[in-house]
């Protein structure tokens, strides 16, 4: 079985194969059966906050800002579907959650 990658938030956190799971900021490994509360409190002391999320009244606030930009300057809603536009987003907010063309399009 080969390695694979785990990640919260979009961040790369974890390299979990059949028989370790090794934390990627340094040298600490666990065993596949440790509980995923043990591996979030290891992963905080890097910076890692799991369970951040915006709440969804923010997260709404932010999308509706969002639309008013893309609306104003009269830009394509595909734009914001780019990867370097939720790259951005990422830059900007990690935990903002930017929803599907459907998602935005509901709320014009």
């Amino acid at each position: 079985m080969g390695e694979k990658i785990e990640s919260i938030n979009g961040e790369k956190t974890l390299v979990v194969d059949k028989e370790l799971v090794k934390c990627i900021y340094c040298t600490k490994t666990y065993e596949p059966s440790t509980s995923t509360g043990t591996l979030g409190r290891h992963l905080e002391k890097h910076g890692v906050n799991k369970t951040k999320k915006l709440k969804k009244e923010e997260n709404e606030k932010v999308l509706e800002k969002l639309i008013q930009f893309v609306s104003r300057k009269n830009l394509s809603l595909n734009s914001v579907y780019g990867y370097e536009f939720q790259e951005f987003c990422k830059a900007l907010n990690k935990n903002f959650i930017l929803p599907g063309p459907k998602g935005v399009k509901s709320v014009l």
